[in-house]
């Protein structure tokens, strides 16, 4: 888990805690320079950034393809008055909804 807000990192230590999760990692770090770091394999990515911080883009961008594995899945959330961010190459929607105040998507690379 990426965020760059100290108290998020410390509310979600306690979480891990709580549910006494394995394999989880917390990296207090700003998204955009966490991935460009060393790129690592993952799964299932989580990704609901601020919503006015226009990070969903240039996040999605530098995250696919290195970053997720082929056939991973991605889970987004914006602000739902924003479009349906668009996609790379090789990614498709899987599932799409909206309340009054979040889009999210279930999104899988195609493989």
């Amino acid at each position: 888990m990426v965020g760059s807000a100290r108290t998020v990192i410390l509310q979600l230590q306690e979480t891990v805690k709580r549910l006494q999760a394995e394999s989880v990692e917390l990296v207090q770090s700003d998204a955009l320079m966490f991935l460009q770091g060393q790129p690592a394999a993952y799964d299932v990515v989580f990704l609901d950034p601020p919503y006015d911080s226009g990070l969903l883009d240039p996040v999605l961008q530098r995250l696919i393809p290195d970053w997720v594995v082929p056939g991973g899945l991605l889970y987004l959330e914006h602000a739902a008055r924003g479009a349906t961010p668009p996609l790379p190459e090789g990614w498709e929607y899987l599932r799409s909804k909206r309340t009054s105040q979040v889009g999210y998507h279930l999104v899988r690379g195609v493989v």
